[in-house]
Parts: structure tokens; sequence; C-alpha cells
């Protein structure tokens, strides 16, 4: 016997992506990614602290204060 195979509804987690871009492509689903929107603000905040931390790693130490 034969498995039965679904076809794709586009809800799925494809193995080549990332959690993030999943819920970021079905956020507005209800059902499909919990607290879409707050997982959404998150992965922004995190985003704009790395691009923040890059920034900071690439200028100079400064002194220490006295």
């Amino acid at each position: 016997m034969a498995a039965r195979v679904t076809p794709p509804t586009g809800l799925e987690q494809s193995p080549e992506e990332a959690h993030e871009d999943f819920v970021r492509r079905n956020w507005q689903r209800p059902g499909v990614v919990v607290n879409g929107v707050i997982l959404v603000d998150l992965y922004n905040r995190i985003r704009a602290l790395e691009e923040r931390l890059a920034v900071a790693e690439q200028q100079p130490p400064t002194p220490p204060r006295p």
C-alpha cells in the first residue's frame, strides 16, 4: 500500500527555511504561529541589537574612566 502524500499547503516549514523566516511569512495566519506578532517583534529587536553590536565592535575601545 502506497503512502498517502498530501500536497503542500504553504503552512509547513521547509527544511531549508529558518524558523524566523517561517514566522515572518506566516505571522498573520491564525493557528499557524502562536504569538506571531510577539515573535516578529522579538526577531526585529534581536536583529537591531545584532546590528548595534556589529557597529560597536568596529569602534576603537574607549579608555577606562579614572
